[in-house]
């Protein structure tokens, strides 16, 4: 294990937590949805749904208008359980990567090399799912034509823990509407999955070599 000044040289390590953070910071900080009435306009809400929530709340989702919990329109974004697995990318067993080589001068005309290593990180696909629920159908498509703008280089980038990740489009967009009865307010939901393609790295994936050699005799030092 390295020592804890070596360890400021390693990469930050990315869990799955860190990925939904800075996917719920990009909705909440880089973007904004605005829907245009107009006389005016107003931002849309950006709700994050927790993934152990995801499911109860997806069973529930059509019921909250009616129990007055949700003020339309809102965009709820959440990732659904089982929704990570590997990117096209495949990992090569056991490979790893020099990313930084410190060189020490010794006393006695010696020096000392240390390398640090990485094992090469897991490359992870994790699927979310945005939600916008209006009353309007105009809402809607003002809601899409600001998606499509914002993925119109198909690529969104996201920096997590300092490495750079991309966001996109996951599929086509669906209608999951629930219109109830004929003389209620209809209630419309527009579906984007969206996928974010990034790396999984750990704390045990690091680890520093040291080699030390003479300058007289060029000698390596075990």
């Amino acid at each position: 294990m390295a020592n804890e000044q070596s360890k400021s040289w390693y990469p930050s390590t990315i869990g799955l937590e860190d990925i939904d953070q800075s996917v719920k910071d990009w909705f909440d900080e880089s973007s904004r949805f605005v829907i245009n009435r107009g006389k005016g306009s107003e931002d849309v809400r950006v709700v994050w749904i927790e993934t152990d929530q995801y499911g109860e709340w997806l069973k529930n989702w059509d019921d909250q208008d009616t129990r007055g919990e949700t003020e339309l329109p809102v965009l709820f974004i959440g990732r659904p359980p089982a929704s990570v697995s590997h990117w096209e990318y495949a990992n090569i067993h056991n490979k790893r990567y020099t990313y930084r080589t410190q060189i020490e001068r010794k006393t006695g005309g010696g020096i000392e090399f240390t390398k640090h290593t990485i094992k090469e990180p897991i490359h992870a696909k994790l699927v979310y799912e945005l939600r916008f629920q209006s009353h309007k159908i105009w809402e809607q498509n003002q809601f899409v034509e600001q998606i499509l703008r914002y993925f119109a280089a198909k690529f969104v980038y996201l920096s997590i823990s300092g490495q750079w990740c991309s966001m996109m489009m996951d599929g086509e967009m669906t209608d999951d509407s629930n219109f109830g009865a004929p003389d209620e307010e209809k209630l419309y939901q527009t579906v984007l999955p969206v996928a974010v393609n990034a790396h999984l790295i750990s704390d045990d994936d690091s680890k520093e070599e040291r080699m030390a050699w003479r300058f007289s005799l060029g000698e390596r030092i075990t």
